[in-house]
């Protein structure tokens, strides 16, 4: 929830909701001026195609396998207002694991970002 607000099922529809944990020391280090670098992946543009290609495969052959996933609105208001499976979600995952794929992103975060997106 929002500042404790649900967020309606339309607008929660529209983004990818992440889970984090923290590690409280790492916290501590960065409050202190020393957070830890992140690599930011780069899209090889090279590997677009075959990896949009990779990605319609994986997603069309998943839905064509669970076709009650394809739509499918939470029944708790709680749920409605996170990630839930719908053609919208389902494009945004497409182009985030091609994403993953281009980038040579590691497993955990493409399963964070799909998950958080369907």
């Amino acid at each position: 929830a929002a500042d404790g607000w649900h967020l309606s099922p339309p607008l929660a529809n529209r983004f990818v909701h992440l889970d984090w944990t923290h590690d409280p020391r790492t916290v501590a280090r960065g409050m202190a001026g020393t957070w830890p670098e992140a690599a930011v992946p780069t899209v090889d543009a090279g590997k677009v195609p075959g990896a949009v290609a990779r990605a319609r495969g994986a997603v069309s052959g998943f839905l064509t396998a669970r076709p009650g996933l394809v739509h499918h609105l939470p029944a708790d208001a709680e749920s409605r207002g996170r990630s839930w499976p719908s053609p919208r979600t389902w494009e945004m995952a497409l182009r985030l694991l091609a994403t993953g794929y281009a980038t040579g992103a590691g497993r955990e975060a493409v399963a964070a970002a799909l998950t958080g997106a369907v």
